[in-house]
């Protein structure tokens, strides 16, 4: 009976083995790309923050060249994010006028370069996260770059690679990016920016009161 009892759990254990091992092949890259891919991960940097120019204000303060808002991706997976790449997608636009939000047209805006002028990258794993420039408010008092309308200037917006029209200055935007990679699943997010188009010398003013931005992941 013992010697039965064996030999059934014999043909039982061979039988499972066999079957394990039929799954594993048959998932293995599965797992692998599971366990063992790259990850893209976008998360905010500092938030908004005031680049002084140098320079003194009227009222004896350091004048105020930009404010930035950054982002950084990182690799929070295994192996390399190889030729990462980060573009806009989609760029809306509500203003005070304005019953619903608009597109803003943009015509083959090549990948947004990082912080060190590289338009493609790679991210290793546990690599240093990349730093990307997203949004750049420039004062119109401290260079050509201002807009004119009439006798005053306007600040500048800079989404990206992209600076925005004239027409398009001021209200809330609605802004989609996508980062691709060669060896990870392609990321979106967004960013919902608030700005009346109204530029603020003092920094804790403006950045308290005159501008709001919240970053999104999407599905």
């Amino acid at each position: 009976m013992l010697k039965d009892f064996l030999k059934d759990y014999g043909i039982l254990l061979t039988s499972s083995m066999t079957m394990l091992a039929t799954l594993v092949a048959l998932f293995k890259e599965w797992i692998i790309s599971k366990i063992f891919s790259p990850k893209l991960n976008v998360y905010e940097d500092t938030g908004f923050i005031a680049n002084e120019s140098g320079m003194e204000s009227d009222d004896s303060n350091k004048d105020i060249d930009n404010y930035s808002y950054e982002i950084k991706i990182k690799n929070r997976g295994r192996g390399i994010c190889k030729d990462v790449q980060l573009y806009i997608e989609s760029l809306q636009l509500k203003n005070e006028s304005d019953a619903k939000f608009h597109n803003i047209e943009l015509e083959n805006l090549p990948p947004i370069q990082n912080k060190t002028k590289l338009p493609i990258v790679n991210i290793p794993e546990f690599g240093r996260p990349v730093s990307y420039e997203l949004i750049r408010i420039s004062n119109p008092n401290n260079t050509n770059r201002g807009i004119t309308w009439g006798e005053d200037k306007k600040a500048q917006l800079k989404i990206g690679n992209f600076i925005l029209p004239s027409d398009a200055i001021g209200g809330e935007y609605r802004i989609i990016f996508c980062v691709y990679s060669e060896t990870a699943k392609m990321q979106k997010f967004s960013l919902n920016l608030n700005w009346k188009g109204v530029w603020e010398n003092d920094k804790e003013k403006f950045l308290n009161n005159r501008i709001s931005i919240s970053l999104e992941t999407l599905k």
